[in-house]
């Protein structure tokens, strides 16, 4: 049987982290609230907002970002 863990991950409005490798491995993640920027290696960015699925796996990631005036919630979901 195939057992989840969740994670929640809270960004500041105006602020930003760096994805690491150990944070989402796997991960189906959900934009619970905020909009949040997703800032590619290459550099391209990409917005989504609230009630957004993402699956972040393998996606070479420079930054998530959150420009909003609210917190943004994200919930992941990933094989333990």
């Amino acid at each position: 049987m195939t057992t989840f863990e969740r994670r929640m991950l809270t960004i500041a409005p105006g602020g930003s982290r760096a994805p690491g490798d150990a944070d989402w491995p796997r991960a189906l993640v959900l934009v619970a609230r905020g909009e949040l920027e997703l800032e590619g290696a290459g550099g391209t960015r990409r917005r989504f907002g609230s009630g957004d699925l993402i699956w972040i796996h393998e996606v070479p990631l420079r930054a998530l970002r959150n420009h909003g005036p609210d917190d943004v919630v994200l919930l992941g979901v990933f094989p333990a």
